[in-house]
């Protein structure tokens, strides 16, 4: 085997297990997704009326803030 082909083999094998490295973490990142998902959509249900209201305190102080111009 020569220099360039064993290099060239060593890039591909790098890039696969790059490859295989950034899939895992992808799937890892999806699955936490859902699961902080699944657990907003729970809570939500559980206290649909605490939700709102805090939703709406929420956008009430932010446009308080950005009314006095301190977001800007």
């Amino acid at each position: 085997m020569s220099e360039e082909s064993a290099a060239s083999e060593e890039v591909r094998q790098t890039f696969v297990d790059s490859y295989h490295e950034i899939e895992e973490r992808y799937r890892d990142l999806r699955d936490s997704a859902y699961n902080v998902n699944r657990r907003a959509m729970q809570i939500v249900e559980d206290h649909p009326v605490a939700c709102v209201a805090g939703a709406f305190a929420i956008g009430y102080f932010i446009g308080k803030l950005a009314k006095s111009r301190w977001l800007v």
